[in-house]
């Protein structure tokens, strides 16, 4: 948008100017940036204040009623331009024909650029003509405000820079999830063992106490329960800080191999600097293994440690999750508040995880349409019913895929796998616990009729 005296442009290709217009005297343009969603990012308005002081009231004047601004309570404006005089000068701002435009302008705006500082040379004469306002709303998303010296040759004007944040919601850290590539540090497996192995005495010395009290045996599944948050403490606890300490690790790394390279290189400073280059190296390498993990992506070249490309992919890959603005299911329209949104997702998932009604005679029915004759043989049955031993489950855990949880829980089937491997009581209960849940009585409490259950049987 192009006046005689000022204009807005729009650079950025994923926004667009939208709803704009021009005052008459060419001294004021307005525009709304939207974004591709045909949300309204903020209100625009650029403005030039005559340089002649005799023009200034009618143009002060005509301003508070312009059209433009009847929204000015509620809508998100950013009103910058070159107003020709220094409102940081009490004698300018008290003025009788200034004073109520600049009340006005404080009543609903604030200064991004409070200091003052100079933004107009003219020969030795250094002064604040040039300001950026942005409306209250956003007082709190307009950042790294900076004023840039540009060139005589273009102008005699400093560039001023502001950053308007985009509004969003807090979601919170999201569902955690255990960070396989733990499995390859040899601190953590240590602390991982010790602690299920204190687990499992713990459990034994709770199920057994010394008093001769006895209240029963625990349930496998509190025990499973416990277990799991249990991993998930310990791998939390362990990982805490842990970006700090790995950055320290390698300058340390990186400090050692530059102060013996200096030194005279003999077979054993060698040896030593061939060790840290090994070590470097695979600190690298866990911090890229790191990187495509939360990435998701599969790139990695032999030797390719590009994080700036890695920490570009998951920039996108949030950006593309995170939804800002869905339609409301009632009335179709866009939602943008932060209440209505969160509403809204809490009626979409309430609507999807509610199950629907069994249809008992459906099922009555569909049970009683299987012929008579339509039965498994004594040895089929007996194979699909019978308790899972620790082969099946053997073979089950080796054919886990890697990089999947199998539940909520965010435990993946590599801790599984290791588990399964270095803890036989870990095995037992894994065992017991698949057979709990595949009895009747787990059936039985998840509302699963016996009728489903006896199919197998019959």
């Amino acid at each position: 948008v192009v006046s005689k005296y000022c204009a807005i442009v729009c650079l950025n290709s994923g926004l667009y100017l939208d709803d704009t217009a021009v005052s008459f005297d060419e001294r004021c343009v307005v525009g709304s940036v939207m974004d591709l969603q045909h949300n309204v990012l903020c209100r625009v308005a650029s403005i030039y204040v005559p340089a002649q002081f005799s023009d200034r009231p009618l143009f002060l004047n005509n301003f508070l009623s312009l059209p433009f601004f009847s929204d000015m309570y509620t809508a998100p404006w950013v009103i910058m331009g070159d107003l020709n005089k220094n409102l940081h000068n009490m004698k300018v701002t008290s003025h009788s024909n200034v004073s109520s435009w600049y009340d006005w302008m404080r009543n609903y705006l604030v200064n991004c650029f409070p200091a003052g500082l100079p933004t107009h040379t003219q020969g030795n004469s250094r002064t604040t003509i040039d300001y950026v306002f942005g409306h209250r709303s956003l007082a709190t998303r307009l950042v790294n405000g900076m004023i840039r010296k540009v060139p005589s040759v273009y102008t005699d004007h400093c560039l001023l820079s502001i950053d308007l944040v985009p509004a969003h919601v807090d979601i919170g850290p999201g569902c955690w999830r255990f960070n396989p590539t733990l499995l390859d540090d040899a601190d953590f497996l240590i602390l991982l063992d010790q602690t299920v192995e204190l687990f499992y005495v713990s459990i034994v010395c709770v199920d057994t106490p010394g008093n001769g009290s006895h209240s029963g045996p625990i349930p496998a599944q509190v025990i499973w329960e416990s277990l799991k948050a249990l991993l998930k403490c310990c791998a939390q606890n362990f990982t805490r800080n842990a970006k700090s300490t790995c950055k320290n690790k390698l300058a340390s790394s990186c400090g050692s191999d530059r102060s013996r390279s200096s030194s005279s290189a003999t077979p054993s400073v060698s040896l030593k600097l061939n060790e840290l280059d090994r070590k470097i190296d695979l600190q690298i390498q866990k911090e890229t293994r790191q990187y495509m993990l939360r990435s998701a992506t599969r790139w990695h070249e032999n030797g390719e440690r590009n994080n700036k490309y890695f920490y570009r992919v998951i920039k996108e890959r949030q950006s593309k999750q995170t939804i800002e603005s869905p339609k409301c299911s009632t009335t179709g329209s866009i939602l943008v508040n932060s209440d209505d949104i969160i509403r809204e997702a809490r009626g979409f998932y309430k609507a999807l995880y509610t199950p629907d009604l069994i249809d008992d005679a459906a099922v009555h029915s569909l049970l009683a349409s299987i012929l008579d004759n339509v039965v498994l043989s004594l040895d089929d049955s007996e194979f699909l019913t019978e308790p899972i031993v620790m082969d099946t489950l053997q073979d089950l855990i080796r054919h886990t895929p890697l990089g999947k949880s199998p539940g909520l829980d965010g435990l993946p089937f590599e801790i599984y796998k290791y588990l399964f491997k270095t803890s036989e009581p870990f095995r037992i209960m894994l065992l017991g616990i698949l057979r709990v849940f595949s009895s009747k009585k787990i059936c039985k409490a998840y509302g699963i009729k016996a009728d489903s259950v006896r199919v197998l049987s019959s």
